[in-house]
């Protein structure tokens, strides 16, 4: 999932996919389950082919 995060300290860095810094925040690529756990709103699905 796509998120965007102002805060990233309760986010283990491991746990993304993939980050880049914005002007309103740090993007976030990150697991659904992981994304629903932290409570972090997302801006779209992605599915990708990671197994």
């Amino acid at each position: 999932m796509f998120c965007t995060a102002k805060n990233l300290a309760k986010i283990n860095r491991n746990d993304t996919i993939f980050e880049y810094k914005e002007a309103e925040g740090t993007t976030i690529i990150i697991g659904r389950n992981k994304a629903g756990s932290l409570k972090l709103k997302s801006h779209f699905l992605l599915r990708l082919g990671l197994r």
